[in-house]
């Protein structure tokens, strides 16, 4: 399993990208991964950010990686995580892509 860091936004015209399915469960969507990629997450750690030289804000344990439900973003994948607090004020020890390090 690996984990991944995200450019996440917490305000502006993408903060939607993140939304609350029910308590500590949250979807983090429209990610462009592979098919390996995406199910090798399962089981790691998320951790959102809001630049790339900044520590997380919020994360947690990644449950599943599935397909967006939106059918315009084929090849695009939704994170499903359960928020944990050791997941935030985290700096990311992966190499930065443009908006995400998987590590």
């Amino acid at each position: 399993m690996k984990n991944i860091s995200l450019i996440h936004r917490s305000s502006g015209p993408l903060s939607d990208a993140l939304k609350r399915i029910k308590g500590d469960y949250y979807r983090s969507t429209s990610w462009v991964l592979s098919q390996e990629t995406a199910k090798s997450l399962i089981g790691g750690l998320v951790f959102l950010h809001e630049k790339q030289n900044e520590r997380s804000y919020f994360g947690g344990e990644i449950l599943d990686v599935i397909p967006s439900m939106d059918p315009s973003l084929e090849g695009r994948f939704d994170i499903i995580f359960k928020a944990l607090p050791e997941c935030k004020d985290v700096r990311c020890l992966g190499g930065w892509g443009r908006e995400k390090a998987i590590w």
